[in-house]
């Protein structure tokens, strides 16, 4: 297998993982961590990364509209407390409640005042939409790797087709 199918398997690999965490997440036997959320929603956050172009708080947004757009998170899920998720990811509390605005204004959370911030109901085109985008950022990501292994589009094309059709058997 070349490379590019490497990449390509790590990729089809992690997203089969996350369909499983989604499962398991749903599964009441998953226990919350200890604000109420199951584990996995402060592990999916873990990786920002202060070094990227891309600002904190819109990495947090993105991965949390993400989890909501996936239907991992529904209504009335309560998102980490401020405190608790600045302190989890060892950022400055500013950070956070830009996130939670930012993903109240895309109508992905409500904040209550002196309650927390909880999931909103997004709309099922704005779900739609949050997945559209994952999903190309996920192939942007996977085109940036082939490029910078010299992988051709031919070769791509051929790993893409070659999983693909392996995953239907």
């Amino acid at each position: 297998m070349s490379v590019c199918g490497c990449v390509l398997l790590c990729r089809y690999t992690d997203t089969l993982a996350r369909g499983l965490l989604r499962n398991r997440a749903m599964s009441p036997s998953v226990p919350p961590k200890g604000n109420g959320l199951p584990g996995f929603v402060l592990t999916s956050l873990a990786d920002v990364d202060g070094r990227s172009p891309v600002p904190l708080y819109e990495q947090i947004a993105s991965r949390l509209k993400g989890l909501v757009g996936g239907g991992v998170l529904s209504e009335g899920d309560p998102l980490p407390s401020v405190r608790h998720l600045s302190r989890e990811l060892r950022i400055n509390p500013a950070t956070v409640v830009q996130a939670y605005r930012l993903l109240e204004q895309a109508g992905f959370a409500e904040m209550r005042q002196g309650a927390g911030t909880f999931v909103a109901s997004p709309s099922t085109d704005q779900r739609h939409r949050e997945r559209v985008g994952q999903a190309r950022r996920v192939v942007r990501e996977a085109l940036a790797e082939a490029a910078r292994l010299g992988v051709a589009p031919e070769e791509l094309q051929q790993a893409w087709k070659d999983i693909v059709e392996g995953g239907k058997r």
